[in-house]
């Protein structure tokens, strides 16, 4: 089990009280993983989100022409694959360790249950769920306008060079 200091760290759990924090470590998983290990693969079935607790975790595109590229890095204090805990459609993208790692799991079923047996903090969660795909949205936005400035300004992408 995950220890509740180690989960204040993340900004999904924000704002939860010590008793709140040790409900949802309660329902957390932890794992270790080697360097280069998948966590998932892009169209994998989706179902549970992870954070990472220590070490470092490539989010990249795993197949087509950009098989391999890395889209972003993730360190310790940050969450993904947390549309799991919204819909069940395939992952996007894959996760893969770039050092060695310890993760944090929590599913969607944990997750329901936790909505039956604690509401409120199920409601807490949710909200900062929505800060955080809100956050990225808005970061990938950015890029987005970036790489349109570029392309205005006679920068061109080959056509197999996607913006994510």
């Amino acid at each position: 089990m995950i220890e509740t200091d180690k989960l204040r760290a993340f900004s999904l759990f924000r704002g939860l009280s010590q008793d709140e924090l040790q409900a949802v470590a309660s329902s957390c998983g932890m794992w270790e993983t080697l360097k280069g290990q998948y966590i998932f693969k892009e169209g994998d079935k989706s179902g549970i989100l992870y954070g990472v607790v220590e070490g470092r975790v490539m989010v990249q595109l795993s197949s087509g022409r950009l098989l391999n590229h890395t889209i972003c890095e993730l360190n310790a204090g940050h969450i993904f694959g947390e549309l799991a805990l919204i819909d069940a459609e395939a992952r996007m993208s894959a996760a893969r360790c770039a050092e060695d790692c310890i993760l944090f799991s929590l599913t969607t079923d944990d997750f329901r249950r936790m909505a039956k047996s604690n509401p409120g903090v199920h409601h807490k969660i949710l909200k900062n769920l929505s800060l955080v795909v809100s956050e990225k949205l808005r970061r990938l936005e950015a890029r987005l306008r970036e790489q349109a400035d570029k392309s205005k300004k006679g920068y061109s992408c080959p056509p197999d060079d996607a913006v994510i």
